[in-house]
């Protein structure tokens, strides 16, 4: 009898959590009807696949989180990679975590193309969000911070 017939329970590795956070350019401009077609996507495929996540919109650009198993994150970003709604990927975080900030759900969404800020105190001390690269290189947030700034104020 080998050691794989006696029964003997085998310990699973624990799944390694990471988040990681990109923005991007999106290839042709996007109506209001073709966000919600994508967001409807993201949140079918996330939810079939255990990925939990924020994503925000707007002049033209995206940025979003990305959380779940390490393994599923990356076979994630590939097909995000190829898809041609998108271009200029940059990732800003990729980062192991212990547990989910954006747990609750597939993913959430906001339009800040659509957002008055005025009526949220603590996104107005923000200014005017860039979801360009550049942006996060001076700003005084981290790109995390930014999208947990925006779950606390409006999702």
């Amino acid at each position: 009898m080998t050691e794989q017939d006696t029964g003997t329970p085998r310990t699973e590795r624990p799944r390694k959590l990471v988040c990681v956070i990109y923005v991007s350019k999106v290839a042709e401009s996007m109506d209001d009807e073709a966000l919600a077609e994508l967001v409807d996507e993201c949140r079918s495929n996330n939810e079939r696949h255990g990925v939990t996540g924020i994503l925000l919109y707007g002049d033209g650009c995206f940025i979003q989180a990305i959380e779940g198993e390490d393994e599923t994150v990356r076979s994630l970003l590939e097909s995000i990679d190829d898809d041609a709604r998108q271009t200029d990927i940059t990732i800003l975080q990729d980062i192991p975590i212990k547990e989910r900030s954006f747990g609750e759900w597939t993913m959430g969404f906001s339009n800040l193309d659509r957002l008055d800020t005025s009526q949220y105190p603590e996104l107005e001390r923000l200014g005017k969000v860039c979801l360009e690269p550049a942006y996060f290189e001076t700003a005084s947030i981290s790109p995390l911070d930014l999208l947990l700034t925006f779950q606390r104020s409006i999702l």
